[in-house]
């Protein structure tokens, strides 16, 4: 095992990574215990990357930042829409939401 000191929102966390292969690094350090995490971590970078080579094709005169940025807001909007709409009515039903 090895072991990593990082520094998150000035709190410094110890996380233990498996010399494991098939170990994936992420934003969120529970990626490694559930799956199902990390397949939706997976489905929306691979739609951010769609969709700012789409914004590229566009707007070629963006740079990389601005490309990153709007991408950004774009799927932030998609999480919270599918949130907001479908899983919290699901879970909490929806006269709660409203």
């Amino acid at each position: 095992m090895l072991c990593r000191r990082y520094t998150l929102f000035k709190k410094k966390y110890d996380l233990l990574i498996m010399a494991n292969p098939f170990a994936k690094q992420s934003g969120d350090q529970r990626v490694n215990q559930y799956t199902g995490l990390t397949v939706l971590h997976i489905v929306w970078l691979r739609l951010h990357n769609k969709y700012a080579n789409q914004l590229a094709l566009i707007n070629p005169q963006w740079d990389d930042e601005q490309l990153y940025q709007e991408t950004k807001k774009i799927v932030t909007a998609l999480v919270q829409h599918i949130t907001y709409n479908e899983y919290l009515p699901s879970v909490l039903g929806r006269q709660r939401i409203i």
